[in-house]
């Protein structure tokens, strides 16, 4: 299904999204400086910024970092969090991945929490490959579906949906992982590893931000529930 680019940018535009996702924010960054490692001198773009909370870190290390969203107020966050002294090599671009065309390629993707949300997952991809340059690296996150274990909440969470609708307003992606792995093959993208994290439980909405917080890095961390996480971040290469 072909999402409708103004209700994505409506959900982003609002304070829910960091007002309940600050907990799975914090966790996604540690994983993310986890898996890229050490950037010096790297250029980086994070497609998707949201409020920079993953790539604004790295501005240090990077010899440039461009952060392209959707929504102007996520935009907005990101430059309030830009230390004075960096803000010479940061770029902002406000617009949806299709419409970025950068004239020159990234030694660093990123690209977490997106993909549910784009018109195209096979064109959000090959974006992120055109962007890379080869041997560069890329973050990319998704949920897969379906998830053999999240049908045992299935009842619970179609109830909820009925009664309550979603929190976007529309449904998001669903794809299986060895489709995604497929669409990131055929476009260029070698897989090198993944960390799971992160399983919904009933009632988790009318949880305290601590005790997500704390829910979400102990799913991190404790070996079974990384193998069961819902939420995958995979760290690829790009082919030569």
């Amino acid at each position: 299904m072909s999402l409708n680019t103004d209700q994505v940018r409506e959900f982003f535009d609002s304070p829910f999204y960091l007002e309940h996702g600050r907990p799975i924010i914090r966790v996604r960054s540690m994983i993310v400086k986890e898996l890229l490692g050490s950037v010096v001198g790297g250029r980086i773009v994070d497609l998707g910024c949201g409020d920079g909370s993953l790539s604004i870190p790295f501005v240090e290390e990077a010899s440039e970092l461009t952060l392209v969203d959707l929504s102007p107020r996520m935009l907005e966050l990101a430059e309030s969090r830009i230390p004075d002294r960096f803000i010479g090599k940061v770029g902002l671009i406000n617009g949806p991945l299709s419409a970025f065309n950068p004239d020159t390629t990234y030694d660093v993707v990123l690209c977490v929490g997106v993909l549910a949300h784009v018109p195209s997952i096979e064109d959000a991809i090959k974006k992120i490959s055109q962007c890379l340059k080869p041997g560069g690296k890329a973050i990319i996150e998704f949920t897969p579906n379906p998830n053999p274990l999240g049908k045992l909440l299935f009842p619970y969470y179609w109830l909820r949906r009925t009664l309550s609708g979603t929190p976007m307003g529309y449904s998001t992606n669903k794809i299986p992982l060895a489709q995604l792995l497929e669409i990131t093959s055929r476009n260029g993208l070698s897989f090198v590893r993944m960390k799971r994290h992160y399983f919904p439980l009933p009632t988790m909405a009318l949880w305290p931000m601590d005790w997500l917080y704390k829910y979400t890095l102990f799913s991190m961390k404790n070996k079974l529930m990384s193998k069961i996480g819902t939420e995958h971040i995979m760290l690829f290469s790009r082919m030569p």
